[in-house]
């Protein structure tokens, strides 16, 4: 079975049931289009009916029927109007806020029900036992005409979020792990530190072995850049296996969490031997020339990874607006490659910090300067192809100059 609109004047009323088990009722003369994929009848465990697509269009009309919440009795004989405004509950509110849609039940005029599931799949914590993230669930939106329309599964407009597809989010896992795991990784954790940490962008290293088929005892030593809200509940007991879980999330962050262990965001994840790489450093010591060069980009790719690994720009001045203008309008026309631009970024980000705290000025705006730097070349570490992140250098770009001209342009 599957609904279309040709059905919708059928409809006595749908109800939206909430994934915190509110219900938001929508009678048939409000429902402006209904329609669904094939609805399987009695699958899975628990023999419940499901469709894997649809949409609902609703009237404009109906925006402020209130949820479930607002009149249902708790324990103590209160109810959610006794706590918070009518505005609260009203469906437009309640679902453009979270759209939340778990099932849908719908009542035809003849009588006949029908009760199905609708895709919900957001990111959950283990270790903090809540929501993280509403990827992978239906959205909701308001239409040319002012309607709200809702979509579910295939027709969802809500971030499509992949799972633990660890080769695309830790650059050089490929060289450590040569072929497919069988299932999500598996560790043993060896070391946890932040000591290594610099003083822009937060870093944790973590060393661990991997406990999966074939490459059991391996060890793999991770860099995690960039961190953010780290939650942790650490025992002391024997040895445990853990899984290491990792998701981008709908705002660009990768969400991490150790089985057990700790939860955390973070902007990208490299292996440590990938991060840490050997260079050489020979003929690269012309400070002053290099520098000058640095600036106008005009070394040679090997010359400026060199550079940025050896931060020549301490004896320099401060970080120059026009210099960092001019090296973006290069990566954006493909004067220099992407890879070159990230270096560029890394050795200036460390000359704005080491400038700021050897004139006694680490304060908020240079330590915010270096770290939206810092920010925008983890990001484009994951980037070869300027196409591809030719939107991301510019909006980040415009974000970095109307910081500064914050600071030092006054009308």
């Amino acid at each position: 079975m599957k609904f279309d609109k040709t059905m919708s004047d059928q409809i006595e009323f749908i109800s939206l049931a909430l994934e915190n088990c509110e219900n938001l009722e929508v009678f048939g003369d409000d429902i402006l289009d209904f329609w669904t994929s094939e609805i399987r009848m009695g699958v899975g465990s628990y023999g419940e009916n499901e469709a894997d697509d649809g949409g609902i269009v609703i009237s404009k009309r109906a925006f402020k029927n209130m949820s479930s919440a607002a009149t249902e009795e708790y324990e103590d004989g209160t109810r959610g109007l006794d706590y918070d405004p009518e505005e609260v509950f009203y469906l437009y509110n309640r679902l453009m806020k979270c759209c939340d849609i778990c099932q849908i039940f719908v009542k035809l005029k003849d009588g006949g029900e029908l009760l199905f599931s609708v895709p919900y799949d957001p990111l959950e914590s283990d270790l903090c036992g809540n929501e993280i993230d509403l990827s992978n669930c239906p959205s909701a939106e308001l239409d040319a005409n002012g309607d709200l329309s809702i979509f579910f599964g295939a027709s969802s407009h809500t971030y499509q979020r992949t799972d633990n597809n660890y080769f695309d989010l830790v650059i050089g896992l490929k060289d450590e792990i040569k072929h497919k795991l069988n299932g999500p990784l598996q560790i043993w954790l060896d070391t946890f530190s932040n000591t290594k940490s610099d003083y822009r962008c937060p870093r944790l290293f973590i060393g661990m072995r991997i406990a999966n088929h074939g490459y059991s005892g391996k060890k793999m030593n991770l860099v995690f850049e960039d961190i953010r809200n780290v939650t942790y509940d650490i025992s002391f007991g024997e040895e445990e296996k853990r899984h290491l879980w990792m998701s981008r999330i709908s705002n660009g962050e990768i969400f991490v969490e150790i089985e057990g262990f700790c939860t955390f965001y973070c902007q990208g994840i490299k292996t440590y031997s990938h991060f840490s790489g050997e260079r050489d450093d020979s003929g690269i010591y012309e400070e002053n020339e290099i520098y000058k060069k640095a600036l106008r980009c005009e070394l040679s790719e090997r010359q400026m990874e060199l550079f940025a690994g050896n931060h020549l720009a301490h004896n320099e001045k401060e970080f120059d607006m026009t210099a960092f203008t001019d090296a973006v309008q290069k990566v954006l026309n493909g004067d220099i490659t992407v890879k070159y631009f990230m270096n560029w970024l890394n050795a200036h980000s460390e000359m704005v910090q080491f400038y700021s705290e050897v004139h006694f000025r680490n304060d908020a705006f240079y330590c915010t300067l270096a770290t939206m730097m810092d920010r925008l070349q983890i990001k484009l570490s994951y980037y070869e192809n300027l196409s591809d992140c030719r939107a991301l250098i510019e909006k980040s770009a415009e974000e970095i100059e109307e910081f500064y001209k914050a600071e030092y342009v006054i009308d």
